[in-house]
């Protein structure tokens, strides 16, 4: 990736996928004081589908490259009119984080949400499944295959084999998938959504480069990526921001990398292009601590700069 860009006061996040080694004054994630480099173009002309509980597509830190395609939300009878509202604040937070202007990834990619989850934060396999299929249509109808990631922040042992089947038969089609590995501390074969489907699956690090403790560890992961103490948007309302922790944090960091190198390359990217790319790119090696069978790998954008 060629630099055009270099951001200050970015989160520790960013610094991580911009950087060999971990900053010497780690701890000090709220002070924004990190360099972010990156391409300006990053992400121009991708799509990154969030599959989650909904995001404020009115947020100003999206600049307008937010709609919404999908809900499972509907309001009460008679009227069951679509609710696309986020009330959590988890796919906001992701959705800013994979491309919002000051901590997304890929600053100019366009933000598709499916909400598959109610006002309560709860949802079905049955919605699960409508919502992959939705995003899978949308993509394939669209010619979006190679320039479109899909981003599923959810799990918590829910393997259905109908939702396995799903994401394998997107995989199948070429389009990338990134799943977080979960957030119970246990392997994640048993745990993240899809540990079999072709999912890239990703794990939560610290910012001393550690792994955190409740990540979901073992070969099912491929990769880690920056999940803790991460500041993003806020569904609260149009300028708020918070900070979240989890692999729900990781995997758009992910996401955001792969929509970067997708913009840059010139032509679309297929998903064993994509996964090829995230290998041969990562940080190797620099995760510190017992990774419990994980590969010792963090997401990095490939940039020329790689300051440390």
């Amino acid at each position: 990736m060629v630099v055009k860009q270099l951001q200050t006061g970015a989160t520790w996040g960013l610094r991580a996928i911009s950087h060999r080694e971990a900053h010497a004054r780690s701890w000090q994630t709220s002070l924004r004081r990190f360099e972010y480099f990156y391409d300006e173009t990053a992400g121009e002309g991708t799509f990154g589908y969030v599959i989650d509980g909904g995001v404020r597509i009115s947020h100003k830190e999206l600049e307008g490259r937010a709609e919404n395609l999908w809900t499972a939300d509907l309001s009460p009878y008679p009227r069951n009119e679509p609710n696309y509202d986020d009330k959590t604040g988890h796919g906001t937070h992701i959705a800013g984080t994979i491309a919002s202007k000051t901590y997304g990834v890929a600053k100019k990619a366009h933000i598709i949400s499916v909400k598959v989850q109610n006002r309560f934060g709860k949802t079905t396999s049955s919605n699960l499944l409508s919502g992959i299929h939705k995003s899978v249509k949308d993509i394939i109808d669209k010619g979006r295959v190679g320039k479109a990631v899909i981003n599923i922040s959810l799990g918590g042992g829910c393997q259905e084999r109908a939702v396995s089947q799903a994401i394998q038969r997107a995989v199948i089609n070429g389009i990338t998938i990134i799943q977080a590995s979960g957030n119970e501390g246990k392997d994640a074969k048993d745990y993240c959504l899809a540990p079999k489907a072709g999912a890239i699956t990703v794990g939560n690090m610290k910012p001393d480069w550690t792994t955190h403790d409740t990540s979901n560890f073992g070969s099912t992961v491929d990769i880690f990526g920056p999940g803790t103490d991460i500041l993003s948007l806020s569904s609260a309302d149009d300028k708020k921001l918070r900070s979240m922790t989890g692999t729900s944090m990781a995997a758009p960091h992910v996401a955001g990398v792969a929509l970067s190198f997708m913009s840059g390359s010139g032509s679309p990217k297929r998903r064993h292009e994509i996964v090829s790319m995230l290998d041969s790119t990562c940080t190797k090696d620099k995760i510190t601590g017992d990774l419990r069978g994980s590969p010792n790998k963090l997401v990095n954008n490939n940039n020329k700069k790689q300051a440390k």
